[in-house]
């Protein structure tokens, strides 16, 4: 498990060019943001 979000961690790194604490909040912004919309739950 910590090696698989680390591994996500480290593609988001790469996609985004950032450092490797933002990549994490980007990561974790991606997860709500789509456990939401499987909820079918749109706030704009």
């Amino acid at each position: 498990m910590m090696l698989s979000a680390f591994v996500e961690v480290g593609k988001a790194k790469e996609k985004y060019d950032t450092d490797m604490r933002t990549a994490a909040y980007i990561v974790a912004i991606e997860r709500v943001a789509n456990a939401l919309k499987q909820r079918g739950y749109y706030p704009m």
